[in-house]
């Protein structure tokens, strides 16, 4: 995928792009953010002893996008 951060809409993409330092025009490949996501979750459950089933509710939302660096 070529970075082009005015068409992203997605926040835990945009942190990806931020903690690499990632620019505009540069390529990504997709599965090495979903993976990098996936640890991000399975961290962030982890320090909050949640299941891996559960959906985040709006604040747990919140405050994983803090937690990923936005």
């Amino acid at each position: 995928m070529i970075i082009d951060k005015k068409k992203i809409k997605n926040p835990y993409l945009l942190a990806y792009l931020k903690t690499f330092n990632i620019k505009d025009g540069e390529e990504i490949k997709n599965y090495d953010f979903m993976f990098w996501i996936d640890k991000k979750h399975t961290e962030y459950r982890n320090i909050h002893n949640m299941p891996e089933h559960i959906a985040l509710n709006n604040e747990q939302v919140k405050d994983f996008c803090i937690f990923i660096g936005l």
